[in-house]
C-alpha cells in the first residue's frame, strides 16, 4: 500500500509463455464468484476493467487454424471449453445434464463442470505443447485414459491439432 492507503500491484510478461501476470499481490487469484471483488473500490473518476484473456487466446487459436467448429462456437458466443467436452465425452455429457442447464453456454451442472474444467486443461495445456502425462497429472485420470482424450480431441478438432502441430 502506498501512503494513500491504494493496494497496487506488479504486472509481468511471462517469458516463455507471453502471458501477463500479477504479483504482490497476485490479483489474479481472487475468484471470480462471490463478492471477492467487491472488497476493491477503484479511486474516485477511476474503473476497475476485468478482462478474460483466455478467450483471446481460444479465439486466435479458432481464426488461426480454421477450425469451423470453434468459430462456429464463438460466433454464436457459445463457451468453447463446454462445446468441447460436449464432442470428447458425447454420452456421459448428456448423462450429466441437469434441469435449466444452460448448454452450450457455460452452465452450473455438476457433471458438466467437471467435464468442462478437463477439457479447458486439454484447451490450454495442448496449446502450450503438454501431452497426454501432463493432462493426466493435472486431472487426476489416469495415463491410459489421459491417452485416449487427446487422442480423441485430436480426432474430433483436427484442423486446431493440425495447425498446433505446425506451429507449437
Amino acid at each position: 500500500m502506498d501512503g494513500d492507503n491504494r493496494l497496487r500491484c506488479g504486472v509481468e510478461q511471462g517469458i516463455n509463455t507471453g502471458r501477463m501476470s500479477m504479483n504482490n499481490p497476485n490479483l489474479q487469484q481472487l475468484p471470480s464468484t462471490g463478492n471477492h471483488r467487491s472488497a476493491f473500490i477503484p479511486a474516485k473518476g477511476h474503473v476497475f476493467i476485468i478482462g478474460d484473456f483466455s478467450g483471446q487466446e481460444i479465439g486466435i487459436m479458432a481464426a488461426a487454424s480454421g477450425e469451423d467448429i470453434w468459430i462456429d462456437a464463438l460466433l454464436r458466443g457459445d463457451d468453447i471449453h463446454s462445446l468441447t467436452a460436449s464432442m470428447l465425452y458425447g454420452n456421459l455429457w448428456e448423462d450429466y445434464s441437469e434441469k435449466g442447464c444452460k448448454f452450450p453456454k457455460k452452465c452450473n451442472c455438476d457433471g458438466h463442470k467437471k467435464l468442462r474444467n478437463e477439457a479447458k486443461v486439454l484447451n490450454f495445456m495442448l496449446a502450450y505443447g503438454g501431452g497426454p502425462m501432463k493432462f493426466a497429472e493435472k486431472t487426476g485420470v489416469s495415463e491410459l485414459d489421459a491417452r485416449v482424450i487427446v487422442k480423441r480431441y485430436k480426432r474430433i478438432i483436427p484442423k486446431l491439432t493440425k495447425w498446433l502441430e505446425k506451429n507449437g
